[in-house]
């Protein structure tokens, strides 16, 4: 929390100086990445660049906060007018009084209202910022919001209704021989997966040790997936094989950290059609991916190639 403390500190007050701070914002961060692109293409020493990206972050986090403000102050408006008595006029000329005053501010509707959104949910632009490895950014902040009030989370828990083909975890028998563990289950979910063993939400998969041939299709939800793939790494020197299924969200930390550790991959054609408990299928709004941990990935690359592409990872 130090560093929200610290950006909101040097923030300005007013809706001028905050729209005048992010549009400047905006151009120096553009140049400050081009800085970091430049260093590390002409090969200058990591400490270099290394302080030029404790810059941006910085930068970031602070353009973020802006924008939260920005939108505090934008979703005042209506509250400042109000001495009409027709309602409908009166909201009428708080809209076009709002959309003039983004306009003077340099910022398009569509801003506005991202603004807003970004106001409305600072618990999680507070999040984004604390916890981002890498610059925080608004595209993450509003796929979190989204993922929020349009959730689309697939979990092998108790508490959730999604649950994988069969055909996919015959597969994953074929390619591993069995199944000894299912950290991320539930009763009903292991109808179908069959594992010798299961951890559910009760028992907490995270906090338990990991051994022999693992099927894992862990909750999906942001802060769920990130510690069931923190866990997956530290327990592959534990396990026999894996074969783990997630969304293909390539341009998230989690993923980029786990991809390159598998043996092989499989990008199935088209979503996959998960399904409830009462026999209905569910497609969530991304691709899937089903990544394999172990020696035996030619076998996974002949089985799960029926599904789409696959490739060894040539790491």
């Amino acid at each position: 929390m130090n560093a929200i403390i610290q950006y909101e500190s040097i923030l300005p007050s007013n809706l001028e100086d905050l729209s005048k701070f992010v549009l400047i914002g905006k151009e120096k961060l553009i140049s400050v990445k081009a800085e970091i692109r430049a260093m590390k293409n002409l090969k200058f020493a990591e400490e270099v660049y290394k302080q030029k990206e404790v810059e941006a972050k910085e930068l970031g986090g602070a353009l973020l906060l802006a924008k939260v403000r920005i939108g505090e102050l934008l979703k005042k408006i209506p509250k400042e007018q109000g001495k009409r008595t027709d309602l409908e006029l009166i909201d009428t000329v708080v809209d076009k009084l709002k959309k003039e005053k983004v306009k003077d501010l340099g910022f398009s509707q569509k801003e506005s209202e991202r603004f807003q959104q970004l106001a409305e949910n600072k618990d999680i632009v507070d999040e984004v910022i604390e916890n981002s490895e890498d610059i925080p950014t608004q595209t993450e902040c509003l796929k979190r919001i989204h993922e929020k009030k349009h959730p689309h989370v697939i979990q092998n828990t108790g508490d959730n209704e999604w649950y994988t083909p069969q055909k996919y975890i015959e597969s994953a028998k074929l390619v591993m021989n069995t199944i000894d563990l299912d950290p991320a289950s539930s009763i009903e979910a292991n109808k179908i997966v069959q594992a010798n063993n299961i951890f559910t939400i009760e028992d907490d998969g995270l906090s338990k040790d990991w051994f022999g041939n693992v099927w894992l299709n862990p909750p999906y939800s942001t802060d769920s997936i990130n510690k069931f793939i923190d866990k997956l790494i530290n327990e592959l020197g534990h396990i026999e094989q894996c074969i783990l299924l997630v969304n293909n969200a390539t341009d998230t930390i989690w993923f980029q950290k786990i991809v390159v550790l598998c043996n092989s991959i499989c990008f199935p054609k088209g979503r996959i059609k998960f399904y409830k408990v009462d026999s209905e299928k569910c497609s969530p709004l991304q691709g899937q991916c089903f990544l394999y941990f172990g020696d035996n990935y030619a076998n996974f690359i002949k089985e799960f190639l029926k599904y789409g592409w696959c490739v060894k990872n040539e790491r």
